[in-house]
């Protein structure tokens, strides 16, 4: 299992493991609850997520401005585009005994 070089985590999971449900701190936690803290710190995909926190963060916060920025140049195009069209010529009108 792929988990987290940090001796922190490893005491805690320890602990998770150790806990007797039926005292203090523990009734905090089920046993179903205790597993998916236990699973997701387990969880290879999660696991590296957490090992690489800071580089994910930076690609979506970068992935998140290219989007903002996409956006904001196709409604720029559409302005444009709307104060762009011409108006409509009428033939002219003979005003009669005038």
């Amino acid at each position: 299992m792929n988990l987290p070089d940090d001796p922190e985590l490893r005491r805690v999971e320890a602990m998770l493991r150790a806990i007797d449900p039926g005292r203090g701190a523990a009734q905090q936690l089920s046993n179903r609850g205790r597993r998916r803290v236990l699973w997701s710190w387990r969880h290879p995909l999660l696991a590296w997520c957490i090992r690489h926190h800071a580089a994910i963060a930076v690609s979506v916060a970068a992935a998140v401005v290219a989007l903002l920025f996409l956006w904001m140049v196709r409604e720029q195009r559409a302005i444009r585009e709307r104060q762009e069209v011409p108006k409509p010529v009428s033939a002219p009108v003979r005003v009669l005994g005038g």
